[in-house]
C-alpha cells in the first residue's frame, strides 16, 4: 500500500486528471525511470503536474493584472542604492501576506526613478505568491469607476475586486 502524506493528497486534489496522466505516462516509458518503483513514479507526476499547475497560475494572474512591465523582478533593480531606493523594504513589501496583512502600496519619487517599474516588480512578485493583483494608473481607475454607478448592473466589482491594487498616479513622471 502506499503512503501518501496529507501534502500529496492536497495536490491529488487540485489536479486535473488528463494532465497528470500525461505527465505519469511520460515519466513510466522514460528510461530514468526504469528502474523506479510505481510508487516513485505515481509521486514524481503528482510533483510535476502540480509544478507545471502553479506555472501556468502564476502566468494567468500576471497576463490579466495588466502590469507595463510583465517581467519585472525587485533582483533585476539598477543602481537602487543611487536612486534611494531601499531594497530591503521593497522585498519586505513584496514578501507581505496580502490576505492576513491587506494593504495599499504608495510610491512616491521623483521622474525616473523606476516607480512603474517597482509597482510592476512587487506585483509579479504578489503573483508569484498565488494573490491577485490589478494593475492601473490612477487616471485609468478612476475612469473605469467612473463610468458606472455602484447600483447600475453593469457596474464590474469583479474589476476593482482583488488582493493587491497597484495604482500608479502618471502625474508626478
Amino acid at each position: 500500500m502506499i503512503d501518501i502524506d496529507e501534502t500529496t493528497r492536497r495536490k491529488l486534489r487540485s489536479l486535473r486528471l488528463s494532465r497528470f496522466a500525461e505527465n505519469f505516462f511520460d515519466l513510466v516509458t522514460s528510461d530514468d525511470y526504469a528502474d523506479a518503483l510505481p510508487e516513485e513514479v505515481f509521486l514524481r507526476a503528482v510533483d510535476v503536474t502540480d509544478q507545471q499547475r502553479r506555472e501556468r497560475n502564476i502566468a494567468k494572474a500576471i497576463t490579466q493584472a495588466h502590469f507595463r512591465y510583465p517581467r519585472a523582478s525587485l533582483g533585476e533593480l539598477i543602481n537602487a542604492a543611487e536612486r534611494g531606493i531601499n531594497e530591503r523594504q521593497l522585498k519586505r513589501v513584496a514578501a507581505t501576506n496580502w490576505r492576513e496583512n491587506p494593504a495599499n502600496v504608495h510610491l512616491f519619487a521623483p521622474a525616473g526613478a523606476g516607480k512603474t517599474y517597482i509597482a510592476c516588480a512587487i506585483g509579479v512578485a504578489a503573483c508569484q505568491a498565488g494573490f491577485s493583483v490589478a494593475y492601473s494608473r490612477l487616471d485609468q481607475l478612476v475612469g473605469k469607476l467612473a463610468v458606472y454607478s455602484p447600483t447600475d448592473q453593469r457596474y464590474e466589482p469583479s474589476r476593482v475586486s482583488c488582493r493587491l491594487p497597484i495604482r500608479k498616479d502618471h502625474q508626478h513622471e
